[in-house]
């Protein structure tokens, strides 16, 4: 009896500890930025490398760091890098709200893009 008790008391503490470890991360992982909100700044984000690409400006500033173009981004969201990444991760363990996200994320990108090609056929 004392031999089991060995090997299952150890055996217990460690699914225990495995157990609140687990619950712990999951906390973490429940957090994400709702998707709208998201996808607002992921079509933010997409404009800014396309602009950034257009224009080239990697190449052509010294010591220019697109990073802070994002930061710029998070801040008017009223988001953080963190709860960025957080949302990330997130979002990449749910495939099936990331595909929802994305599908927002495109459907705004085509309206805008629709915006500028009629824009561009109804100038003299």
């Amino acid at each position: 009896m004392k031999k089991k008790m060995k090997i299952l008391l150890p055996a217990f503490l460690l699914l225990f500890l495995y157990y609140c470890a687990s619950e712990v991360k999951d906390e973490k992982q429940k957090y994400h930025i709702p998707s709208d909100k998201i996808a607002l700044i992921l079509v933010d984000m997409h404009l800014a490398d396309a602009t950034l690409n257009i224009v080239n400006l990697n190449q052509q500033v010294k010591n220019f760091k697109p990073e802070g173009y994002y930061n710029e981004i998070l801040k008017k969201y009223r988001y953080s890098r963190k709860e960025l990444e957080l949302s990330i991760d997130y979002y990449s363990r749910h495939p099936e709200e990331f595909d929802i996200v994305y599908e927002k994320v495109l459907n705004r990108l085509s309206i805008l893009e629709g915006n500028i090609s009629q824009s561009k056929t109804n100038a003299p």
